[in-house]
């Protein structure tokens, strides 16, 4: 309940707490705030484990106890941040892209009813086909970036 009544910048994880052990505490966290940057960290070396936290949405993977000795927490921290508002801006980037594309669809899938009332012309159509085009190929650069 305080996870979700707060504001957090991002949450360290470590999966070998007693009461939520590997990944259930990482489900629990992602379910609560689907949000939030997650940094794990873990006494295991077991590389397997560090693949299926990143899966399932740890933005890091950091090994006790020598990932947490100097800069290298803080600055996983920082770019779990940074990459979870980069994807914000990306997601949002999609949803305007798609509006768009719906948009020019919607106008260009009526050229009988367009054209009688604004007297369309078929290079006017050839332009919003054209526009159309780029605007999913932004789209895809832009879900491949989320991937």
């Amino acid at each position: 309940a305080e996870l979700t009544a707060a504001r957090f910048d991002a949450a360290v994880l470590d999966l070998e707490l007693p009461d939520a052990t590997h990944l259930t505490g990482l489900a629990q966290l992602t379910l609560a705030c689907p949000w939030l940057p997650i940094v794990v960290v873990t006494g295991s070396h077991d590389l397997t484990l560090a693949q299926e936290a990143i899966k399932r949405g740890a933005q890091d993977y950091l090994m006790k106890p020598d990932d947490l000795k100097g800069t290298t927490l803080a600055r996983a921290i920082h770019y779990a941040i940074e990459r979870t508002k980069l994807r914000s801006a990306l997601l949002a980037k999609i949803v305007a892209l798609e509006g768009r594309i719906d948009n020019l669809g919607e106008f260009l899938r009526g050229p009988q009813r367009v054209s009688q009332s604004l007297d369309l012309s078929e290079s006017k159509r050839s332009d919003g086909l054209r526009q159309l085009c780029e605007l999913r190929k932004e789209l895809e650069i832009a879900a491949q970036a989320m991937r």
